[in-house]
């Protein structure tokens, strides 16, 4: 017999999803009080690395949090989050075009 591996279903994918975008935003900027809700609600495969995210949060300080973000994102052409950065570099069109 074939045994079919068993895959979340998709309100548990999108979940996981939501709550990675919310845990990539700027520390200090969001609550993340629904993330912590949810997470532990999730199947293992997809709530274990949400929540060794959120433990990072909780164990390292909001300024080094926020030092590792800009040096992460901001700072870089290859990691940058924003959409049209990749289309109008660090430039005012950027802004204008959201």
């Amino acid at each position: 017999m074939i045994r079919r591996r068993r895959t979340p279903d998709d309100q548990a994918v999108a979940a996981a999803w939501q709550c990675a975008s919310l845990l990539l935003d700027y520390p200090g900027q969001t609550d993340l009080t629904g993330v912590r809700r949810v997470v532990p609600q999730l199947p293992r495969e997809l709530g274990e690395p949400l929540a060794r995210v959120l433990g990072h949060l909780d164990r390292t300080p909001l300024t080094d949090l926020q030092a590792d973000y800009v040096d992460t994102f901001d700072t870089r052409r290859r990691h940058n989050l924003f959409l049209t950065y990749f289309l109008h570099g660090d430039t005012r069109k950027r802004g204008w075009r959201c």
